[in-house]
């Protein structure tokens, strides 16, 4: 490889350049792969072989950190009808009852079931459904080593340069 090392910023393409030198003699087509330990993170190797001594490039290309998006009202209905419940056992409860010792009583049982549907309301968050979408911690920050083969025949022959994800 030029260089030991090629640094990156995450989210970034870095194009790392091998030098083949061919030995005397050789005739053959070198093809070239790449092994690229670094997650979120695609190495790239030269599409056609040489077969020459020159210069060659591998195309790293690096992802960025993504977050979940996820709409707070994309739960449906649920939630309305988890509103509306205790609302409607309250107006049953309250109103239903002509005598004030009952009506107390029916207050009462209408603070307890506001008390439990709050709890149920409560549970109905946290959907890992719906829309939005998945997030991802992209290339993390390291330095990697980036393993570049060149394969003839039966004959191979590696370089291996770091990469630092900054």
């Amino acid at each position: 490889a030029d260089a030991s090392s090629f640094q990156v910023a995450q989210g970034s393409n870095v194009d790392a350049t091998v030098t083949v030198t061919l030995t005397s003699g050789f005739t053959g087509t070198v093809n070239f792969s790449c092994t690229d330990p670094a997650p979120a993170s695609i190495c790239t190797p030269p599409t056609a072989g040489v077969n020459s001594s020159q210069d060659v490039s591998f195309h790293i290309t690096t992802t960025l950190p993504t977050a979940k998006l996820d709409r707070p009202f994309d739960r449906g209905s649920r939630i309305l009808y988890a509103a509306l419940l205790p609302g409607l056992f309250g107006i049953v409860l309250v109103f239903g009852s002509r005598k004030r010792s009952t009506a107390a009583m029916r207050v009462i049982g209408l603070i307890a079931v506001l008390g439990v549907s709050s709890l149920w309301m409560a549970s109905c968050g946290g959907s890992s459904g719906g829309g939005g979408t998945t997030g991802t911690t992209g290339t993390p920050k390291n330095t990697y080593n980036i393993t570049v083969t060149g394969t003839s025949g039966s004959a191979t022959s590696t370089a291996t340069f770091q990469l630092i994800v900054q």
